[in-house]
């Protein structure tokens, strides 16, 4: 079948753990971006007033069903048809605001909607790999925190497209053969999900697919890594353990991952929840340990690569 999925039933102890990290406390009105099977919704207003809850989303079928399971629960919260990414002025403002997708920018209404000291945690959109969930505070139309240090991978929100960019890199890129060289990193380094230079990488070149692959003539698997501009590289390990590399496209991606390991590696190999992110006006800025850090980098475009 072609085409992707647009919505699923996240893990319940993901849901869990987004709650607690959130610290939704009587009284407080909370917002949820997608709706869903109604679960997560249930779960806040078994915690809070049904009327301090609205969850929303853009499917109205999804809606729909998730209306009557809270109802059949006894539950009756705010269930709106809509674009969440526009917030929801109408029960607006919030204490908490939680996204059950992935998004690639903080929209600034979020912000606006949400009280000052209030708390919001989404997942960032970061294709096939990171799992990045910052959890940011917000003062004024500034949004700031650290990431989760737990992996929590989400579909992505439906109005922001996307493609496999390795399956069309494979498939599209008519200079397969590209500029051939050996590596001194394996393709683990770059493509297994959670690992801390994964998140790294996954956060600061602006997302990327990857697949593996057995040639039909047996030869040695192939790792395709690639990104929405065409920029791809091709993996492989010999079996004395030498790493080779094809890579083609406007950007040298696996130039690009090399010299990000050889930063990361530089300031300590620092994990996930050493990193924060600041949002303002539009802007996003990564930074480590701390917003003032000197080692900062703005956030990149689903196509791009960071800027130190």
């Amino acid at each position: 079948m072609d085409g992707w999925s647009t919505s699923s039933s996240s893990q319940p102890s993901l849901m869990v753990l987004m709650l607690e990290a959130l610290g939704v406390n009587e009284g407080h009105r909370v917002l949820e971006i997608g709706a869903g099977s109604g679960y997560n919704a249930a779960l806040l207003c078994h915690r809070l007033d049904p009327g301090n809850v609205t969850t929303i989303d853009v499917d109205p079928a999804i809606t729909d069903r998730a209306r009557t399971r809270l109802a059949q629960l006894g539950y009756h919260p705010h269930v709106v048809t809509a674009d969440g990414l526009n917030g929801c002025p109408d029960h607006a403002p919030f204490d908490r605001i939680m996204a059950t997708v992935a998004i690639q920018r903080l929209p600034q209404a979020w912000i606006e909607q949400t009280h000052d000291g209030g708390k919001i945690l989404f997942p960032l959109d970061t294709r096939n790999g990171g799992g990045i969930m910052p959890l940011l505070t917000v003062g004024g139309d500034t949004a700031e925190g650290h990431f989760l240090r737990d992996f929590g991978a989400f579909m992505p929100v439906r109005q922001q497209t996307r493609q496999d960019a390795a399956l069309a890199a494979f498939r599209d890129v008519a200079d397969h053969q590209g500029a051939e060289r050996t590596s001194t990193l394996g393709h683990e380094v770059g493509t297994d999900d959670g690992s801390p230079f994964e998140f790294f990488a996954a956060l600061l070149i602006g997302g990327y697919d990857h697949m593996s692959f057995t040639p039909s003539d047996g030869s040695t698997v192939e790792t395709w890594i690639a990104l929405t501009d065409g920029s791809w590289v091709c993996h492989t390990t010999d079996a004395d353990g030498t790493h080779r590399v094809r890579q083609g496209g406007p950007q040298r991606l696996c130039d690009l991952i090399e010299d990000l390991h050889q930063q990361w590696t530089a300031l300590g190999r620092p994990e996930r929840q050493r990193f924060g992110l600041t949002v303002t006006s539009g802007v996003h800025r990564v930074w480590l340990d701390h917003p003032d850090s000197p080692h900062h980098w703005s956030l990149p475009s689903a196509a791009g690569a960071c800027r130190s």
